[in-house]
């Protein structure tokens, strides 16, 4: 059943000193018998009782358990061996404090796998004395009673080895042998092997007693019965020839001996027979003689219950609970920084935007073009668009409409707002200025609310609702001075609002469904006081920006502005005897005059004229006479004016100014321009007259002068040509110019004025028709900074939400270190717990494994210990991180007004959470729990 085989140990002391702990030991063990190994300290036999329970290794040698060598055993061969074969008893009890007694008992059992029946347990209890004990703690018992539990712990799996190591060392007389003897029944169906130093017990009990000095065997003995007669000295047995001590050998017994050896092929060794002096009864045990095993070799593997894996585990975490708690705290802080930072990461500035938009109920989204500027810090500066944007918009984006929005029409609404300046408040924008042209296709494919009509002409135009919304509230005033009051929508259309070029009639109010309430706090601060903060700017640059303030014009309307505007010109006449002039003037072909209305030089007609002719304005030809002639002409020709039309109101107010002269005539020449025409004049001459005596001198300058060739630059504001520099004659002007004009041929029009494409800050788009995926494209576009020009989205909302998205890393990054620094803090302070538990448990890890347990079932508890505070780590990182997403949503929805989330937590985080929260545990657990577990069993109950 059970054999040693020339078994060596030795130890290594802590100061490096090798002790011989058995040399080269053989014994083979019955399957039945109570043996009794015995010799003084140190002398090995405790060493041999741990390497046959296999809770120790041999150096070298083999142990045979039934007929199977242990050489090539691992450690979990010999938990199987101890699980199957083995139940010890120890002189300490080692009974597990977490459990009762019947759990105690049961535990052995159940690491075989078998059902614990609550029957036999209460019949092993009843066996040993101890029956009712059963649910008691084991600081409840007595030692005697401890020790019968230990039994009852080892016989439950019914062993076919029980190994009892100085059982009774901690019993008094009478419970000690009580035990001995209840071994001794045992030992009549199993092998009980006991190691002791009371000799008196051996001898009174043991099968067989083996007695160890210095790591060897000094005798080897079985119980016979026989008594040793004084009168043998000589005795020849199958160990060899046993000699009385003392004794001289004779002839006659030289003789005995030489015909044993002659038949003896091997060596036959010869010694003292000490042991008949001292152990009458017993006899040197011969091995020959024992029945060997002829059982299979199969173990059970051990598979420690759940239950009592979670009970230990649950017992462990109440040890030391304030470094626990400490370390709970910090592991759940970094959990939730890492909890945060994935979060974060897992912003997605293109579905926020698409989400802002949704939940906002944007109909339409704006597009700007920008230009790229700056150098390390990169920025964009918005840039004037043409229709070559608007193409290439369109080739990205099929089946998507985009609309100009435009700005070269200044419609002065403010001027029919019934209130002053001051009296409105800093709600009431002045300064919107954007329109977009009818186009009613677009508009069905938005919801926006029309109340009235698109304009059917270039003379109509159709209002935001945010507008109408400032005639209700201070009521409309026309250029005549008369109010109205307005209620509805109804009540504005028809009225009239003035642009710097047309006179417009309000066709409609358009709804552009805007929830403009976060700004409406604005209309408690008067523009007559100061207002702080950055709600008003960031609602200037919000109606600027987005459609909420948008008019809508007639189509056409931009052609025909832009036809005005690339007519104005600033131009320099240059003459060599004249000062320099500035006139800003538009600029027109003369063939768009009436021909009556053109007043040229004596002898020219307008027929004549050469590509380099110029008519201009009354005005600047009156201005060009003057220079010519001198204004002495001039005030000559209205001093007979005033002579000729006004002579009794000169002469009447003559006398009031001027009484030292009698009458007009008597005043000298030299002054009668500047007293009659200048001074009396000014008082009785009208408008008109004024006009008439202009006209009086350009005639009196093209009557009695010929045309002058002036050098003119014609700079073209709007349009951005070059300035052109050219001799121009000035042949004449026209009676019927309301401004200032100057007018040139057809071919010097086509050459100097270019028509310009149209041009816009931005372009505008319904949202119905955008698909997701294109959405996302316009996004990670407005997010691209490798590109020289690029579109942006004009929102408010997007541009934070893009904005955030490229200074997110910098958060995330900040979060990302401090979780990993506390982590790792947290890490030590988890490795230094669970070293502490771990040591604090050392004596019960050894214990489970000397019953049964194999290294994994030690694993196995310190693993639930780790899961359950890894699992309240997540709960708590859990709660934490949703807590800490949920503020910062409300915090940034709030302050932003925004309608979607930024950070959502989800079951992605919550995965996170768990592989980082269990990787903590298991990593900074994983190593004192690994060293225990792969101890060896002995070295763990010494606490080594």
């Amino acid at each position: 059943m059970l054999e040693l085989k020339n078994i060596y140990k030795k130890y290594a002391t802590k100061k490096g000193v090798e002790v011989h702990a058995l040399k080269d030991v053989s014994i083979v063990f019955g399957q039945t018998g109570l043996v009794f190994v015995t010799g003084k300290s140190g002398s090995g036999k405790s060493t041999l009782l741990n390497l046959i329970g296999g809770l120790d290794i041999y150096d070298s040698g083999d142990i045979i358990i039934n007929n199977k060598s242990s050489n090539d055993f691992k450690q979990r061969d010999f938990d199987s061996y101890r699980n199957t074969m083995v139940g010890f008893i120890f002189q300490e009890y080692n009974i597990l404090d977490e459990f009762n007694v019947a759990q105690n008992i049961g535990l052995a059992l159940a690491l075989q796998g078998q059902k614990v029946d609550d029957e036999s347990v209460n019949k092993l209890l009843k066996d040993l004395d101890i029956e009712g004990l059963g649910q008691r703690n084991p600081n409840e018992l007595s030692g005697g009673q401890k020790q019968r539990v230990a039994i009852a712990r080892a016989l439950v799996k019914n062993p076919k080895i029980i190994l009892a190591d100085e059982p009774t060392g901690a019993l008094d007389s009478t419970t000690g042998t009580q035990l001995i003897e209840t071994l001794k029944k045992l030992s009549k169906d199993r092998l009980v092997i006991v190691i002791s130093h009371d000799l008196e017990f051996a001898r009174k009990y043991a099968d067989r007693m083996i007695h160890f000095i210095d790591g060897k065997i000094d005798y080897d003995i079985t119980y016979t019965g026989k008594t040793v007669e004084e009168n043998e000295p000589i005795k020849i047995t199958n160990e060899g020839i046993l000699i009385k001590p003392k004794y001289q050998l004779t002839p006659n017994d030289l003789e005995i001996i030489n015909n044993y050896l002659k038949d003896k092929d091997n060596l036959t060794s010869i010694k003292l027979n000490k042991s008949s002096k001292f152990h009458d009864g017993f006899e040197s045990t011969d091995e020959s003689l024992i029945n060997k095993s002829t059982e299979e070799f199969e173990l059970i593997k051990s598979k420690l219950p759940l239950k009592a894996s979670f009970s230990m585990a649950l017992n462990a975490l109440s040890h030391k609970k304030l470094r626990l708690i400490f370390s709970i705290i910090l592991s759940s802080i970094a959990l939730i920084m890492f909890g945060v930072v994935d979060t974060f990461s897992n912003y997605d500035a293109r579905n926020k935007s698409y989400q802002s938009v949704i939940d906002n109920g944007h109909e339409t989204i704006v597009l700007g073009y920008a230009k790229k500027s700056g150098g390390d810090w990169v920025y964009y500066n918005r840039e004037i668009m043409n229709n070559n944007q608007k193409l290439l918009l369109e080739s990205k984006y099929e089946n998507q409409t985009f609309l100009p929005i435009y700005e070269d029409i200044r419609l002065f609404y403010s001027f029919f707002i019934d209130a002053k300046h001051d009296d409105m408040t800093y709600y009431d924008y002045d300064g919107l200025r954007q329109y977009i042209e009818a186009d009613k296709e677009f508009l069905d494919n938005t919801n926006y609310e029309l109340i009235g009509e698109l304009p059917s002409n270039l003379e109509e135009v159709v209002i935001p609702m945010y507008l109408f919304e400032q005639f209700k509230t201070y009521g409309y005033i026309d250029e005549s001075d008369n109010k109205f009051e307005i209620d509805t929508p109804e009540d504005i259309i028809g009225k009239t609002i003035s642009s710097s070029y047309f006179e417009f009639t309000i066709s409609g109010v358009m709804d552009y469904k805007y929830d403009l309430s976060k700004y409406e706090t604005l209309k408690n601060h008067p523009r007559n006081e100061s207002i702080s903060g950055n709600l008003y700017w960031e609602f200037r640059e919000f109606m600027d920006k987005s459609p909420a303030g948008l008019f809508i014009l007639g189509k056409g309307i931009t052609q025909k502005v832009n036809e005005f505007q690339s007519k104005n010109t600033s131009s320099v006449l240059i003459h060599t005897s004249l000062t320099n002039n500035v006139f800003f003037s538009y600029i027109n072909k003369i063939s768009e005059l009436n021909l009556s209305d053109i007043v040229t030089f004596k002898d020219l007609s307008v027929n004549d004229k050469t590509p380099l002719d110029i008519v201009v304005d009354q005005n600047t030809m009156e201005y060009i006479a003057n220079q010519i002639m001198g204004l002495d002409i001039k005030h000559d020709i209205g001093l007979n004016y005033v002579l000729s039309n006004y002579y009794d109101e000169a002469t009447a107010l003559l006398d009031i100014y001027y009484p030292q002269y009698a009458n007009l005539e008597s005043i000298p020449v030299e002054f009668k321009q500047d007293i009659i025409y200048l001074s009396l004049g000014s008082q009785v001459l009208t408008q008109d007259d004024q006009k008439l005596i202009s006209a009086l001198s350009i005639k009196y300058y093209l009557d009695n002068f010929e045309p002058i060739t002036y050098t003119m630059n014609i700079d073209m504001v709007n349009n951005g040509n070059d300035v052109i520099y050219e001799e121009f004659r000035v042949i004449g002007y026209s009676s019927d110019a309301s401004r200032s004009t100057f007018y040139v041929s057809d071919t010097k029009f086509d050459e100097i004025v270019v028509k310009p494409d149209a041009k816009y800050f931005s372009l505008i788009t319904p949202t119905k028709t955008l698909t997701k995926k294109n959405f996302y494209q316009m996004i990670e576009e407005n997010m691209d900074k490798s590109q020289d020009y690029r579109f942006e989205v004009m929102d408010a909302d997007v541009n934070y939400l893009v904005f955030l998205s490229e200074n997110i890393y910098s958060m995330q990054t900040f979060f990302f270190y401090t979780a990993l620094i506390m982590a790792s803090f947290a890490g030590l302070l988890m490795f230094s717990f669970m070293s502490s538990s771990v040591a604090y448990k050392k004596q019960e890890i050894g214990i489970l494994r000397a019953i049964g347990a194999s290294s994994k079932d030690v694993l196995g508890v310190f693993s639930k210990e780790t899961l359950m505070i890894s699992l309240i780590n997540l709960m708590i990182s859990i709660i934490g991180t949703i807590i800490v997403s949920d503020l910062l949503n409300k915090t940034m929805i709030q302050s932003l007004n925004l309608k979607t989330t930024l950070f959502d937590f989800g079951i992605k985080q919550i995965i996170l959470l768990m592989i980082i929260s269990l990787s903590i545990g298991f990593i900074s657990s994983a190593l004192p729990v690994l060293k225990t577990a792969n101890k060896k069993p002995i070295d763990a109950i010494k606490n080594k």
